[in-house]
């Protein structure tokens, strides 16, 4: 759980932001999932498990928060930060709107998560029941309050990002030839469950891209290079993602050259993570460094980085066309989205970083090597 504290700072910086905006109420939408609760669990703490809530933010006055089951919202009363949790039967929005209509709203009202996080019949329901109010995209109004991290959500990040190392150690002890991918992988999570992550994924391949899958009932081979990645919420709902390469035999010279210039470019990228740099510096850093090893030509699959915090992936996505002013305590994900060559070449190394001054903090002790494994 978060602290009350730390709840009367959200909250502080949420009205901040809509007076500045000239809003009385905002509205929050949120689903289950790593990219859709943040919005919901950052001014409620409460991590929806199963379906969608909403959270009604005034100005002035008490939030409501509404919910779609009595097992869900008794919890939630627990946590103690909203005093008025609801319930909407049969889904959460009716009972949402009449909430909204005790505000008296006029002309307009901004909804996080309107383009999505809603589904298509609550925003039908949202309009039908408040007519003559205009719906806006309130999404920059929230992301403004939640960019830059508290010293506890730091804290937060790197007790999720430490337990993540801890499974990728197991993981890696455990990894053998003739074990099966599912074994592997299950023992990571065993790790990260016994630590106190709520939920996640965790991903493995063994093929050229760096695109990772399930695990499937595949006994690991001696020849093989084993890419493991995972995206976990940690004990606070913070949530990282951890990535790393094994072999049980040195690597053939192209992919270690490749994989060097991977560290390079997350080496780069560490040392441009500070204040008044602008973001897509990250990525035109990159391109150089893959550019001046030879790594090319590259195809580009993903950003080199993104925000991270209660939601897994969250603004800014940092190309090379980002024009994000960086700030003190903004907590990135770094993963350089090039891959080489016809045969689309790529490692998906990746970790958590928080923006400082004279260059990036890293949030685990994970080491970012090739690990070859002498079994």
């Amino acid at each position: 759980m978060v602290s009350q504290a730390e709840r009367t700072r959200r909250w502080d910086k949420m009205r901040e932001e809509m007076a500045r905006a000239g809003h009385d109420v905002v509205l929050l939408a949120g689903l289950e999932g790593a990219i859709g609760r943040g919005y919901v669990r950052y001014l409620s703490d409460w991590h929806i498990w199963g379906g969608t809530g909403y959270v009604v933010f005034p100005l002035d006055g008490e939030p409501s928060l509404v919910l779609g089951s009595n097992s869900q919202a008794m919890w939630a009363r627990r946590i103690g930060w909203m005093k008025d949790v609801r319930i909407g039967m049969k889904g959460p929005i009716d009972e949402t709107v009449a909430v909204l209509k005790r505000h008296n709203l006029k002309g307009r009202l901004a909804v996080a998560g309107l383009g999505n996080r809603m589904r298509f019949n609550d925003i039908r329901a949202l309009q039908a029941g408040l007519p003559g109010v205009a719906l806006a995209d309130g999404d920059d109004l929230f992301e403004r309050v939640r960019r830059v991290k508290s010293d506890e959500e730091i804290a937060n990040l790197t007790e999720t990002s430490m337990i993540a190392a801890k499974a990728m150690r197991s993981f890696r002890d455990m990894l053998a030839p003739g074990r099966s991918e599912r074994e592997l992988v299950s023992e990571a999570w065993k790790v990260c469950r016994q630590n106190g992550v709520l939920d996640g994924i965790a991903h493995i391949s063994t093929e050229d891209p760096p695109y990772v899958r399930p695990p499937l009932d595949r006994t690991i081979e001696s020849k093989d290079i084993v890419k493991f990645s995972m995206e976990v919420a940690g004990p606070s709902g913070y949530q990282v993602e951890l990535a790393a390469v094994f072999s049980f035999r040195e690597p053939p010279e192209e992919q270690m050259r490749l994989f060097r210039t991977i560290k390079k470019a997350i080496g780069r990228i560490q040392d441009l993570m500070r204040p008044g740099v602008r973001g897509g510096d990250l990525g035109v850093s990159t391109e150089k460094t893959y550019a001046e090893d030879g790594c090319t030509p590259t195809t580009r699959i993903i950003w080199d980085a993104h925000g991270i915090g209660i939601d897994v992936i969250e603004p800014p996505l940092l190309l090379p066309e980002d024009d994000t002013v960086l700030e003190k305590n903004m907590a990135l994900n770094v993963h350089p989205g090039l891959v080489w060559g016809d045969r689309l070449l790529g490692y998906y190394v990746q970790d958590n970083f928080v923006v400082s001054e004279g260059g990036s903090k890293p949030l685990s002790d994970w080491e970012h090597e090739w690990h070859v494994l002498k079994r």
